[in-house]
């Protein structure tokens, strides 16, 4: 280990001369949080777009005094530097988690690779690291327990095959419907997730807990690791060097010098992910290139030995499930990073490159992934917010397996542990809590973030996710229902019309409180009984004097109206035109005339096609000037097409402006 020695205390040395150098050129994109003061939105806003600069002629191309980006030295290397940290706190993490699917941890490292490179040139978030994922490993667990990694790999393509189909659909655009506090009770219950994570850490072997001086240095490095990345680029100020990295390095090297003994990375990974050379990477990138299944020998798996619509259908499950979930957390992972900084990735381009990731790595026989929120978060705090750290992961991973192997393998797990619990401070979302405490946040949001919470660290995040979306939506749907409200008043001076005047949106959910707002009055009733027994005397008379069936039969009227103005109302779904439907025929049946006014066309198309409201004593005061065009039950964005094309004239107080229900 004599030459071990000499590389980091070689690497260390020269950690400390580069934190004054490169430093006079400043870059346009985020710093490192750690080491910088928060910049406001206005001035990062500022050193994206010059003032006076109008937008079409900051993207005119052919111009030829356009403004042309120069290559950044400084930015780039943060960029490297910053998937080097990544790197080396990945190539554990992806070795366990492919030891928890039941695999060979080279397989993770592999995967890695693949999905970091796709990620990376062609995903919607730069910056966002993907890879091997624990949620992934843990779906796949039972599938290769039952099936083998054969079939594991089918269904991480299959997965992958569903997740482009999804991208291709643009499904990925509904996160949005994800409410803000299910984000921060997912990430919440993330940051409990990453500390639970690291209890294991102080067993070894695995069940037994570390004691007398192992537990007391292993702790010490805990704290002096989290310490490093915490205050190191408070420190020194302008630094490109990534704080996790130099963590990583002195901790390696105090290791080493002291001879403390604290677990290393290749105690609890094993010398197998640790040899090195270029054999040790192709069995990575290449699982079943080694194997011998009934003659077939080459790199790719030998899925024409065992695809059959039975192993199809078995392992179709299991891919909806990494499909599905997989997704979910890369999304939330880019949502996350936007956030932090003040940039917009795109969720569909993400999709189809996760799910582009997923069929290269379940090509070659890899279990596939998912974006990683830890790493991604330690890329983008160590200043990587291009493409290239998210490709320097890939390369560095490659590099370890291959040539600095018994490098990685000297690092202690306790700086890994630092690391992570840094990682799991800074995605705690501590502003909540100050704004719980200052009595800011609703009760209902309150409970909703805490169930997400407990759920996310305690039972799957996509129960969680899927749970607070479906808890929010019934939370919505009462809340819009209960804005339904109506004014009656007179109409004119005559005493048998009657106006009602809605408010609120129209739906499932209010239909009821519609009905009961807009059925007929008591007066309506007591007029109907007074006047149908005349007019049943009238019929019985008319019967008698046409025996074989009178030419024009009267209708029952009580001379009373009633008109119903939907001004401020809109109708959002086929519930709502049954409502209104019931109501006509309420009507009807009292021989009150009922007066709709200003319904969409479309909405009044779907009362006459769908019902008999046409032969009832229903009138629709048509006004087009006045009157709304809205789709009922279509996406907001096909009302947006109407009105651009000249189709709408006029939208009611419900649709103008940015408003828009659907």
């Amino acid at each position: 280990m004599r030459w071990t020695n000499c590389f980091l205390i070689v690497f260390c040395t020269a950690l400390f001369p580069a934190t004054t150098a490169l430093t006079t050129s400043t870059s346009p994109h985020i710093p490192n949080p750690f080491g910088k003061k928060k910049v406001s939105r206005f001035a990062q806003f500022k050193s994206y777009v010059r003032p006076g600069i109008s937008k079409r002629r900051r993207n005119n191309t052919t111009n030829k005094n356009a403004i042309k980006p120069s290559f950044n030295f400084r930015e780039q290397a943060q960029n490297l530097l910053a998937g080097l940290a990544s790197a080396i706190a990945l190539i554990p993490e992806a070795s366990t988690f492919a030891m928890t699917a039941g695999l060979s941890p080279l397989v993770g490292l592999g995967s890695t690779v693949v999905l970091a490179t796709c990620s990376g040139l062609f995903g919607g978030r730069p910056g966002l690291v993907s890879g091997a994922s624990a949620t992934v490993s843990m779906i796949l667990k039972p599938l290769c327990e039952k099936e083998g990694h054969l079939v594991v790999s089918l269904a991480v393509i299959m997965a992958g095959l569903i997740q482009v189909g999804l991208g291709m659909t643009r499904c990925a655009r509904y996160i949005r419907v994800v409410p803000r506090p299910v984000m921060l009770g997912f990430v919440n219950g993330l940051a409990i997730k990453v500390v639970a994570a690291q209890i294991p850490h102080f067993q070894h072997p695995h069940g037994v807990w570390l004691q007398g001086a192992t537990l007391k240095w292993h702790s010490i490095l805990v704290a002096a690791s989290a310490l490093i990345i915490e205050f190191f680029p408070k420190i020194f100020k302008g630094s490109i060097l990534p704080s996790p990295l130099v963590a990583l390095g002195l901790a390696a090297l105090s290791a080493e010098t002291f001879n403390l003994p604290v677990p290393k990375l290749v105690d609890i990974v094993g010398q197998e992910a640790f040899q090195g050379g270029i054999g040790t990477l192709l069995q990575a990138m290449f699982p079943f290139a080694s194997t011998s299944m009934e003659g077939h020998s080459s790199l790719l798996p030998p899925f024409g030995l065992i695809v059959s619509l039975e192993k199809i259908w078995k392992a179709l499950p299991t891919a909806i499930e990494m499909a599905v979930v997989g997704l979910l957390q890369s999304l939330l992972t880019l949502q996350i990073v936007d956030e932090m900084t003040l940039t917009r990735g795109k969720n569909t381009k993400e999709s189809i490159a996760q799910g582009l990731g997923n069929i290269m790595s379940g090509s070659i026989g890899g279990m596939g992934g998912s974006a990683l929120l830890g790493q991604s978060l330690v890329n983008v705090r160590a200043g990587g917010t291009g493409r290239l750290s998210s490709v320097a992961v890939a390369l560095f991973v490659m590099a370890g397996v291959s040539l600095f192997a018994p490098v990685l393998g000297v690092i202690p797990v306790a700086a890994l542990v630092g690391l992570m619990l840094t990682v799991a401070q800074h995605t705690f979302s501590w502003a909540i809590m100050k704004d719980i405490a200052k009595g800011q946040v609703p009760r209902a949001e309150i409970m909703l973030m805490v169930a997400v919470t407990l759920t996310t660290a305690f039972v799957n995040m996509a129960a969680a996710v899927g749970l607070g979306v479906l808890v929010s939506a019934l939370r919505f749907a009462w809340q819009a229902s209960c804005d339904m409200s109506a004014k009656e008043t007179g109409s004119g001076t005559q005493l048998n019309n009657r106006l009602i005047h809605l408010r609120g949106p129209l739906f499932f959910g209010s239909a009821l409180t519609f009905q009961s707002l807009c059925e007929p009055s008591m007066r309506d009733r007591e007029t109907a009984d007074r006047l149908r027994p005349r007019f049943e005397l009238a019929v019985q008379k008319r019967q008698e004097k046409h025996p074989n069936g009178d030419p024009s039969p009267l209708e029952f009227s009580t001379g009373r109206e009633t008109i119903i103005d939907f001004t401020d109302s809109q109708v959002w779904d086929h519930a709502a035109v049954m409502a209104i439907e019931a109501t006509c025929k309420q009507y009807h049946e009292l021989g009150v005339k009922l007066h709709l006014r200003h319904l969409s066309p479309d909405c009044r198309e779907k009362l006459l096609e769908g019902s008999d409201v046409g032969e009832w004593s229903t009138e629709f005061d048509i006004d087009p000037s006045t009157d709304p065009s809205y789709l009922v039950g279509v996406d907001p964005r096909h009302r947006a097409g109407m009105r651009k094309y000249g189709t709408e004239p006029r939208n009611n107080s419900l649709t103008r402006g940015k408003r828009d229900f659907g």
